[in-house]
């Protein structure tokens, strides 16, 4: 056999992360959108050297500037500078998307790993739980959650109200995949040579189970922004002073014939951080897509 062939027959298996990786860099959206999400991240660490003014310090004698040399993109009602603000309501928005995901995405492999791998019982009781957090509507359950809760807990009610209604579907997602996952030739073997139930979990289903769901909360994470964002515009969200982009939209609401630019830059804020983890949840599907692997 020659050197090439010598070569290929050698060459080391590709690990699943070196493999997605390499398709997704070819998805340039998706790069684009990961680039994106990234300087999210930057702006979110070193929010406090990056904003140019205290983002909850008022100054009446300044309200309603318009954008320019002092204040790049004006001040609202109180004097505060908009753009101080953006810059920290980047925190509120990178925790309320990732946060909850973490959350149901925790509650979604416990659950699901639960009823898909042990059923009777299990399956029938996680399963109909499920079935009646389906059946009660989300935004008014985050809603009651609300109500219920301290007005100074605001950003905590918003985590827990959308990490708890999100686990359901992602449940019924792992359980399927558990129970497909389950019976592969390579499970019985594991069972045969007597492997304990913890191993073949954490070994051999849950490596082969996770890929969907990693999908599915990528693409909920603008879903998230989107639902805080809303929250708080009609003044459920996180509470004043604390910058948020769905609070400076309520605010801005009111004045945005006099002075648009209050609703404009929150609103293009959402909107490119949105379509930034659009796109790169888009890209990653593809790319872990086992159909369309090359």
């Amino acid at each position: 056999m020659n050197a090439e062939g010598t070569s290929t027959l050698t060459r080391p298996r590709e690990s699943l992360f070196g493999d997605t990786w390499r398709r997704l860099k070819r998805n340039r959206l998706a790069m684009v959108g990961l680039v994106i999400i990234v300087l999210l991240f930057l702006i979110a660490i070193f929010a406090e050297p990056l904003a140019p003014y205290d983002p909850i310090k008022q100054n009446l004698r300044e309200s309603h500037v318009p954008p320019g040399s002092q204040h790049l993109l004006g001040t609202d009602i109180h004097g505060r500078d908009i753009l101080s603000r953006l810059i920290y309501g980047t925190r509120i928005s990178l925790l309320v998307g990732f946060l909850p995901q973490f959350l149901s995405l925790s509650l979604a492999i416990l659950l699901g790993l639960l009823s898909g791998y042990h059923g009777g019982w299990i399956d029938d009781l996680i399963m109909r739980l499920a079935d009646a957090f389906f059946a009660f509507p989300s935004l008014l359950f985050m809603m009651a959650l609300m109500f219920v809760m301290s007005p100074k807990q605001g950003l905590l009610g918003i985590v827990l109200g959308l990490g708890i209604v999100g686990w359901a579907g992602r449940a019924r997602i792992m359980r399927g995949q558990v129970l497909s996952i389950k019976e592969r030739t390579y499970i019985d073997a594991a069972e045969a040579i007597g492997a304990p139930t913890s191993r073949i979990i954490f070994r051999h289903v849950l490596p082969n189970c996770v890929a969907p769901l990693i999908i599915i909360t990528t693409m909920a994470i603008p879903g998230a922004i989107m639902a805080e964002a809303g929250l708080s515009f009609i003044g459920l969200g996180v509470p004043p002073p604390t910058p948020s982009w769905g609070q400076m939209l309520y605010t801005g609401r009111a004045y945005i014939r006099q002075f648009p630019w209050l609703c404009i830059w929150p609103g293009l804020a959402i909107l490119v951080t949105v379509l930034s983890f659009n796109l790169f949840g888009d890209g990653l599907r593809d790319a872990l897509d086992p159909y369309l692997k090359k």
